[in-house]
């Protein structure tokens, strides 16, 4: 009768630590699918304004909303599409602070791997950019992604700070 009472408990105990691990497992395999935090951070990119297409921009006053800080001062993204809607040509205008340049630029995707697209930036005045993306549609109807922008003091090339700016795109 002992062994077949120790026989219970073996079978109880095995019994009891899948339950544990299977409760475990699911708790994390819940936790990490919530999405809560990526929508509350991620906002539109402002519009362009078309006084920024001839206009000289040196004096022009940076608007707070869309406006990054960096170290060489701030720099203004706006877009020609504020949705940043998948499958259609998009239109950016970058603004840096003066005797700056653009040393390299990628889109990432932060919802989901969609590899790297270059960005590729020329400039319209000395501190006016445009660049002209197109991003590809997943299966995510609002994917996030990333804007990465390495940006050098024109004289001191070796001296770069990088720029993360995270948008939101729409179907």
């Amino acid at each position: 009768m002992l062994a077949n009472h120790g026989m219970s408990c073996i079978l109880f105990t095995r019994s009891v630590h899948k339950t544990t691990y299977f409760v475990v497992f699911c708790f994390f395999l819940l936790a990490g699918c919530s999405t809560e935090e990526s929508t509350t951070q991620v906002g539109q990119l402002c519009a362009m304004q078309d006084k920024y297409e001839d206009a000289d921009t040196t004096g022009t006053q940076l608007s707070r909303e869309c406006s990054f800080n960096t170290g060489f001062g701030p720099v203004e993204l706006r877009s020609s599409d504020p949705l940043m809607t998948v499958e259609q040509p998009i239109s950016m205008h970058l603004r840096t602070p003066l005797e700056t340049v653009i040393v390299a630029s990628e889109i990432t995707g932060l919802s989901m791997y969609m590899g790297r697209i270059p960005v590729v930036w020329q400039p319209i005045t000395a501190n006016l950019w445009q660049a002209d993306i197109y991003l590809g549609a997943c299966t995510d109807p609002d994917m996030l992604w990333q804007l990465e922008i390495s940006i050098a003091h024109a004289t001191k090339l070796d001296d770069v700070e990088q720029v993360n700016i995270s948008f939101q795109s729409q179907w």
